[in-house]
């Protein structure tokens, strides 16, 4: 049984691939025995089965794994949130978590009310608003998401990122050192290196392209997947040695 895909991101990559091999909608309709009509209406939809994807790929002389790859090396962009989602966002913790169970974790209304303890009005009221002013879709299924332009590198400036540094990152690296225990619940390391100043940019370098690639990977496994598992990720490097970072913490 094939599940859907949300087919915004795809749609551009198709239509570029289309442009390489010098293809028009005809062309891909008469290798995907359909209409011309029919082709361009599937180009528009918001979602696109897999059994359908894969009919573009095979007409397109790919596979569906090629196609994603493709798709995987379009840089991550950067988020830009404006002033009234910023402040709606840091202006009550339970706006910021409901968006991000909502968004981009794929939990029930039924579970986010639950989990955030919100009355149905409270509730409501959030959905609404948080819709109103760009931060949710609401899709044919009556699932929500994120729209695309906020899958990727979240601002370092304002309100609400602020609470995301200063206060979710230290709730995720008090979780994380928890696992030292336990392997099996994260993963937790702390190193001290002394490099040259070119192998730490090498170093700098190869771990954010890691995240970066990753962080594509995620965002269209979200929309391909029917099953995924969570990963809360902290990275940070700081150019000063671990004994003067902590005699400052203590000043």
């Amino acid at each position: 049984m094939g599940y859907p895909v949300e087919f915004v991101v795809i749609v551009p990559v198709v239509k570029k691939i289309l442009k390489q091999k010098k293809m028009t909608y005809r062309d891909l309709a008469k290798r995907m025995h359909m209409s011309e009509a029919n082709v361009k209406k599937v180009m528009v939809a918001k979602d696109c089965s897999l059994k359908r994807l894969n009919q573009i790929c095979e007409a397109l002389d790919l596979s569906l794994s090629e196609l994603l790859e493709v798709i995987q090396k379009r840089p991550v962009q950067r988020v830009a949130l404006n002033k009234t989602q910023q402040d709606f966002l840091a202006s009550d913790e339970n706006n910021l978590l409901l968006y991000f169970k909502l968004a981009f974790e794929g939990v029930s209304f039924e579970r986010a009310q639950k989990d955030l303890r919100l009355s149905e009005v409270q509730f409501r009221k959030k959905l609404l608003t948080l819709e109103a002013i760009g931060l949710l879709k609401t899709k044919a299924d009556g699932k929500t998401q994120a729209p695309d332009e906020h899958l990727g590198i979240w601002p370092h400036e304002g309100p609400a990122a602020k609470i995301l540094i200063e206060e979710w990152s230290h709730s995720l690296l008090r979780v994380a050192t928890r696992s030292l225990s336990d392997a099996t619940n994260g993963d937790f390391t702390m190193r001290y290196l002394r490099l040259s100043e070119k192998s730490a940019k090498e170093f700098r370098d190869k771990m954010l392209t890691l995240i970066n690639d990753f962080d594509r990977i995620s965002n269209i496994e979200m929309k391909v997947h029917p099953t995924l598992q969570d990963l809360s990720v902290l990275y940070a490097t700081v150019p000063e040695s671990l004994s003067n970072i902590r005699l400052k913490a203590k000043m």
